[in-house]
C-alpha cells in the first residue's frame, strides 16, 4: 500500500509536465491525438505488467526481468533523442 501511494505521488507530479511538453512539442492538429498516445501508455503498462507476472510464472523472474530490461530500452533512447522545445 506504501509503495502504490508513492507511485500515486510520482505519477501526479510528473502528469502536468508531460501535458505540457506534449502541448509545445506538437502543432495544433496533432495535440489531441499526441494526449492520446500519452494516455493509451497508462493502459499498456498496466497490460504489460501483468504480462510480465504471466512470463514470471512460466519462464522464471530472470527471463521476465531480461525481457521487461530489453523493452525498456526504447523509451530510454527516445528520452535522449528528443530535445526539450525552446
Amino acid at each position: 500500500l506504501i509503495l502504490r501511494t508513492i507511485m500515486i505521488v510520482c505519477m501526479s507530479s510528473i502528469t502536468p509536465f508531460c501535458f505540457s511538453l506534449l502541448n509545445d512539442s506538437f502543432p495544433e492538429e496533432y495535440k489531441a491525438r499526441s494526449i492520446a498516445v500519452y494516455q493509451f501508455g497508462l493502459y499498456l503498462g498496466v497490460a504489460l505488467s501483468n504480462l510480465s507476472l504471466e512470463m514470471c510464472g512460466a519462464m522464471g523472474w530472470r527471463w521476465a526481468f531480461r525481457v521487461v530490461c530489453a523493452l525498456s530500452i526504447i523509451p530510454t533512447l527516445l528520452f535522449i533523442i528528443i530535445k526539450e522545445p525552446q
